[in-house]
């Protein structure tokens, strides 16, 4: 698995463990990022493509959780 492939599938698996965490709803949080929830979900499996700093940003700020800590989370995880 490539580097950029790797963090992919950790910020993903990250972000779809906080949304469970929070028991927030798929369409609350595809709305916060501006995206459709058929994008979330793609986005989320890694189909398609990753999602992008505006788009984590949002999600981050809904969730409460700062993009900083989010992304430090992604990296203990290496």
């Amino acid at each position: 698995m490539g580097i950029h492939t790797d963090r992919r599938s950790r910020v993903n698996s990250e972000l779809r463990a906080e949304i469970a965490r929070q028991d927030i709803p798929n369409d609350a949080v595809a709305e916060a990022a501006r995206i459709t929830v058929k994008t979330l979900r793609r986005r989320l499996s890694g189909g398609g493509k990753a999602f992008d700093l505006d788009e984590l940003a949002a999600v981050c700020s809904f969730l409460k959780v700062p993009l900083v800590e989010f992304i430090s989370r992604t990296d203990a995880e290496s």
